[in-house]
């Protein structure tokens, strides 16, 4: 299930699909992230980080996802960056590692480009599947950072089931 803290962040655009992050041989503390590019990341008022590890809960973070998610090894994670009064802005997860028991996830956030329709406010958003093999079950402090400026997003404590 999900459990979020926000903080003011800024906004970020997302990429193709692709497998982000480090993949195996990478670094202990590395976990791997995959983009869900199709995603429809719930509106947030506020900033959050979340996860989800079965279907229903991931449906109500993301929208739908592939029919062949692994639920005993894949979670869920989004990062929200909150209302933003016009359109264009995203975000992009990138990365995400273990470091002294906190995860720590790199999203890329983008403002909006010239020309664009700025009409209406934005809810910036993006989830990526997470390796649950590689997180600790029980209560997980969690951050994300953006990867241009480095500057804070947000934080939060995810409840990782235990198998």
């Amino acid at each position: 299930m999900a459990c979020a803290l926000s903080s003011p962040g800024q906004p970020a655009s997302p990429s193709a699909p692709a497998s982000i992050g480090p993949t195996s041989g990478a670094p202990e503390g590395a976990v791997s992230v995959v983009r869900l590019p199709d995603a429809e990341p719930a509106e947030r008022e506020a900033a959050a980080i979340e996860a989800a590890f079965d279907p229903v809960a991931a449906e109500s973070l993301a929208g739908a996802l592939p029919a062949d998610v692994n639920w005993a090894t894949t979670g869920v994670i989004c990062v929200y960056l909150g209302r933003r009064a016009e359109g264009g802005w995203g975000l992009a997860i990138q990365s995400a590692r273990l470091a002294d028991g906190v995860l720590l996830v790199r999203a890329r956030e983008t403002r909006p480009a010239t020309g664009v329709d700025r009409a209406g406010p934005t809810f910036p958003a993006d989830c990526a599947t997470i390796d649950r093999a590689t997180l600790p079950g029980g209560a997980l402090p969690a951050q994300a950072h953006d990867t241009v400026s480095d500057e804070f997003i947000v934080a939060g404590e995810l409840v990782v089931p235990t198998p």
